[in-house]
C-alpha cells in the first residue's frame, strides 16, 4: 500500500449509514481517507493526526475532543462537525472536498481499495443481500436469489440458501396473475437455479406456467419477443430479452427435458443478433423500432447482452445444433469488450467512446460474464485472464462496503445518443453487480 498519509479522516458515527454515505462519495471521487480492511472507519479520533488535511466528526463526538480539534485547526487543518441533517445533505458532503483542499483520484486510495481481499468484497456485498426482504415479483428478485444461490455454490454457507428460500417463498405468496413483462420471467431463472439446492413443491410447474403464458401472449417485432405485454410496446424490440428471458427458457428446458424451450431461447438470440448487432464489433445496440436501431452502445446493455448469451449457453446441451453459432456471437462480443477496456481496466457508459464516463455496472457485469464464460470453457482463459483481472480491480475501486458507486440509471430505447451518454448515475446501492463478479472471480482463483 502507498505509505503516504491519508488526507481525510472520517470518524464513524453511531449510525453507520451517515458516515458510510460520506465514505461512498469519497470513494466515487477517489479521495484518500483512512480505513481498515475490509471497510472499517475509525470510531474515535486517533492519536496521530499527522498528514490529514481535513477531519469530519459527528458534532456529539467532537465535544469530547474539542481541544485536539482546535489544535488541528490551528495547524491549518479543516474540521467539520456535521449534525444529522448535514450528514444527509448532498451540498454539505460536496463541500467537504472543496473546503478541505482534498485531492481527487488519489493514487494511494486506488491502491487501498484494490488491496481489499476479494473475499472481503464478497462478504460485504452479501451482508446487504441478507437484509433484503421484499415480496415483489420482478427482476430485482432475480438479482438477489441468483447472487445468494451462486454465493452458496462458492461458500457452502447455508444461511445464504436459506435466505434465498425466504425470498422465493415471499414472491410466490405474492405472485402476479400473469407474466406481464420479461422482468417477471427474469426471476424464474433464479428460482429454477435455487431448485438445484432445495425442494419447493409446485415451483417448477409455476415457472413453466408463467413462461407458457408469456410466450403465448407477448407480441413480436421482427421475430423478437416484446418486453412488455401492452399495446404501446408493439413495434419495438429490446435486447433485455436476451438477459431477462432467454436464460430462463433454456434453464426450463434443462430442468424438464422439454427441448422446445431451449429452441425458443436460441431463436431469440439469433434474431436479436441479426437485428441489433453492430457490424464492426458484434456488440448489440439496446433496441430497434421503425426508426432503426438505437444509436449508442450503452454500457450496461452491452454487458447484459453478453451475460445473456453466456447464461443461455450454460443451460444448453452440448449437442444443440445452434450452440456453435451462439459461441461465435459470444466470442465476437468478448473480443470487442476486451478491445474497448481502457488501461485501468474500466469500461464506460458508452463502451466505444473513450471520453464517456466510467460506469461500474458495465465493469462488474462484463467481468462476471467473461469469467463465467472462461470457467465453462466457452472462452480461452489465456486470452482473457488479464482482461478479467484488470476489470475486477476496476470494480473494486468503485465499491465500498458492499455498495456500488457510479451506477447508471436504467434506460429505455431512445434514438437520442445524448440520452445514453448523459444518463444520470443512481445513488449508491446494494452491489449485486459487484457480488456476482466477486463470485466468479473467486471461482476462477479456486477460492
Amino acid at each position: 500500500m502507498n505509505s503516504e498519509h491519508p488526507e481525510l479522516l472520517i470518524v464513524a458515527t453511531d449510525d453507520p449509514y451517515h458516515s458510510t454515505r460520506l465514505a461512498i462519495r469519497m470513494v466515487d471521487l477517489g479521495v484518500w481517507f483512512a480505513f481498515e480492511p475490509p471497510y472499517v472507519l475509525p470510531g474515535e479520533l486517533p492519536q496521530d493526526l499527522s498528514g490529514f488535511k481535513s477531519i469530519v466528526i459527528d458534532e456529539r463526538k467532537a465535544e469530547a475532543v474539542r481541544d485536539r480539534l482546535d489544535a488541528f485547526r490551528a495547524g491549518g487543518g479543516r474540521v467539520r462537525t456535521p449534525g444529522e441533517k448535514e450528514w444527509l445533505s448532498e451540498s454539505y458532503i460536496e463541500r467537504t472536498v472543496v473546503q478541505g483542499g482534498l485531492t481527487l483520484n488519489h493514487p494511494a486510495m486506488r491502491e487501498r481499495l484494490e488491496s481489499v481481499p476479494d473475499r472481503m468484497v464478497l462478504d460485504a456485498a452479501l451482508s446487504w443481500a441478507l437484509q433484503y426482504d421484499s415480496p415483489a415479483w420482478n427482476d430485482v428478485q432475480r438479482y438477489y436469489v441468483e447472487t445468494l444461490t451462486e454465493a452458496y455454490d462458492l461458500t457452502g454457507d447455508t444461511a445464504l440458501i436459506e435466505h434465498a428460500g425466504r425470498i422465493v417463498d415471499r414472491a410466490v405468496e405474492n405472485k402476479p396473475d400473469a407474466a406481464q413483462n420479461c422482468d417477471y420471467i427474469a426471476c424464474l431463472y433464479a428460482f429454477m437455479g435455487y431448485l438445484r439446492h432445495a425442494e419447493r413443491e409446485g415451483l417448477l410447474d409455476l415457472c413453466r406456467q408463467f413462461i407458457d403464458d408469456y410466450l403465448a401472449r407477448a407480441p413480436r417485432y421482427r421475430d423478437v419477443l416484446s418486453n412488455y405485454l401492452r399495446p404501446d410496446s408493439e413495434g419495438v424490440l429490446r435486447a433485455e430479452i436476451a438477459f431477462q428471458a432467454c436464460p430462463a427458457f433454456a434453464r426450463l428446458a434443462k430442468r424438464t427435458g422439454e427441448a422446445e424451450y431451449a429452441d425458443v431461447s436460441v431463436q431469440q438470440i439469433l434474431a436479436m443478433n441479426r437485428e441489433l448487432a453492430d457490424e464492426e464489433t458484434g456488440l448489440w445496440y439496446l433496441g430497434r423500432g421503425q426508426g432503426g436501431r438505437t444509436p449508442s452502445l450503452w454500457g450496461r446493455g452491452v454487458a447484459f447482452c453478453l451475460r445473456g448469451v453466456v447464461d443461455t449457453l450454460a443451460e444448453l446441451p452440448d449437442d444443440h445444433p445452434h450452440r456453435g453459432e451462439l459461441i461465435g456471437i459470444l466470442s465476437r462480443m468478448a473480443a470487442s469488450m476486451k478491445r474497448f477496456q481502457d488501461a485501468d481496466g474500466n469500461w464506460r457508459q458508452i463502451v466505444d467512446e473513450p471520453d464517456a464516463r466510467v460506469e461500474s455496472s458495465t465493469i462488474s457485469w462484463t467481468v462476471a460474464g467473461l469469467a463465467k464464460a472462461v470457467r465453462l470453457g466457452l472462452l480461452d482463459d489465456g486470452q482473457f485472464a488479464e482482461c478479467i483481472a484488470k476489470g475486477w480491480l476496476a470494480a473494486k475501486r468503485l465499491s465500498w462496503n458492499g455498495l456500488g458507486t457510479r451506477i447508471c440509471g436504467g434506460v429505455t430505447a431512445s434514438m437520442d445518443p445524448e440520452y445514453y451518454r448523459h444518463r444520470h448515475f443512481m445513488p449508491c446501492s446494494y452491489g449485486h453487480f459487484h457480488l456476482l463478479a466477486a463470485v466468479e472471480v473467486l471461482r476462477r482463483s479456486g477460492a
